[in-house]
């Protein structure tokens, strides 16, 4: 079985993401900034150090925004088997986790604000103890993962119950 993809425009749903995220960082950490080093007696020293500190935020935000929605896409993945969902994710260190269907407890179809507008949604899958999420799924995808482990959780709580 091979893993399936996400789809395409995560990339896109990511970055627009991360650049909100710069935006609203920018918008709170630049003006405290300027603020410490010309409306206060703070040292030259401290007022250079924040400014280093913001300008590394700043870089890391950016990098974080034009790299890692790439590297995220080619890493990202999960297959759909009649007996269990893996989801492979990360960017630094890969995790891939096996979800059995007999330990499923329920699943969700969602979408926020920027995955609408790129035509996403995420499932949830929710076990006891845990909840997975495959992210960056086309809307349509997303519905047929959602109905295809409906059936499957249905099928086995009918079959459990008739074992009973």
């Amino acid at each position: 079985m091979n893993y399936q993809k996400l789809d395409i425009n995560a990339k896109k749903a990511w970055r627009l993401g991360r650049l909100i995220r710069l935006i609203v960082i920018s918008v709170v950490i630049i003006p405290l900034w300027i603020f410490i080093g010309f409306f206060t007696d703070a040292p030259l020293g401290f007022t250079v150090a924040i400014g280093v500190f913001v300008l590394l935020i700043f870089a890391y935000l950016v990098i974080s925004m034009l790299l890692y929605p790439e590297i995220e896409y080619r890493q990202w993945a999960y297959l759909m088997a009649e007996d269990r969902v893996e989801i492979r994710e990360g960017i630094f260190f890969i995790q891939t986790s096996i979800i059995p269907i007999i330990r499923m407890q329920h699943c969700t179809f969602s979408q926020g604000p920027i995955s609408r507008k790129y035509g996403l949604a995420d499932v949830t899958i929710n076990t006891v103890s845990e909840e997975f999420i495959i992210r960056g799924l086309s809307h349509e995808t997303a519905e047929q993962i959602t109905e295809q482990l409906k059936t499957r959780l249905i099928r086995r709580m009918t079959r459990d119950g008739k074992e009973e």
